[in-house]
């Protein structure tokens, strides 16, 4: 059997995920879950997004776990028997043979536990950047709307400049050592050069805005801002996944 401590390869996973989305859909996979892993899986699963992204944050945080274990397989052939070849070629795929024939009643009712200390990395993951997601928003679709400074700029709106520029810095500066995307910080970084010069100067503000926009950077920091704002939940599920297999 493969150290459980160790992640699997990432072929494995897939063929695992590949396995859940076929025999089970999205309300049986949520149940199977919760019945064989409890909170410990269930509470860093989004609670609305697609089938293929509901399997590959289940098999994620299995795997984070130490739970792809001859326990989880036992359970998917007790759930599904007519299916049990298919979940056996996965298992042994996992190193793992011998799967018993039937799982005895009470257990079960003791529900799959992790190795080791609990794994919530995906689950903070996930949160970390909806938080994220929540404060941008207050930059680029509040009260304040980045996209007006550039857009003032452009139309040369002299007094707007003398409130709004200012207003984004500060913002910036208070709020900057939030965002842990490295693509957002630099974004965040360009906005505030260039609504410094702004609140410095509104005349050469005005200038420098022009030269700004016309730099590939610049549009790119006002791009990368707005994308990430209409990011949708299931999205930044997704992306959360992306960060944590990068770290592996």
């Amino acid at each position: 059997m493969l150290d459980a401590l160790s992640p699997s390869p990432p072929g494995r996973l897939k063929r695992l995920e590949t396995l859940l989305r076929s025999f089970w859909d999205a309300s049986q996979l949520r149940r199977l879950i919760a019945n064989a892993c409890g909170a410990q899986v269930t509470s860093q699963l989004p609670e609305a997004c697609s089938h293929e992204i509901l399997a590959h944050g289940a098999v994620t945080v299995l795997d984070r776990n130490g739970m792809i274990r001859d326990e989880l397989f036992a359970e998917l052939i007790t759930d599904r028997p007519n299916q049990r070849a298919h979940i056996e070629d996965v298992a042994r795929e996992h190193g793992i043979v011998n799967l018993p024939s039937v799982i005895p009643t009470v257990a079960r009712k003791r529900r799959i536990r992790p190795i080791g200390t609990p794994d919530f990395v995906v689950r903070d993951t996930y949160r970390r950047l909806r938080r994220q997601h929540a404060l941008l928003r207050k930059l680029t679709h509040g009260e304040l709307h980045v996209a007006r400074l550039f857009d003032i700029a452009l139309r040369q709106q002299t007094k707007a400049m003398k409130t709004l520029p200012r207003r984004i810095v500060t913002w910036i500066e208070k709020n900057h050592h939030e965002f842990t995307l490295p693509e957002l910080s630099s974004a965040l970084t360009a906005v505030r050069a260039v609504a410094s010069v702004f609140a410095v100067s509104p005349e050469a503000g005005l200038i420098g805005s022009l030269v700004g926009l016309s730099t590939q950077g610049g549009r790119n920091a006002v791009k990368q801002l707005m994308s990430f704002a209409e990011l949708s939940d299931q999205s930044l599920y997704l992306l959360a996944l992306k960060l944590i297999e990068a770290q592996a």
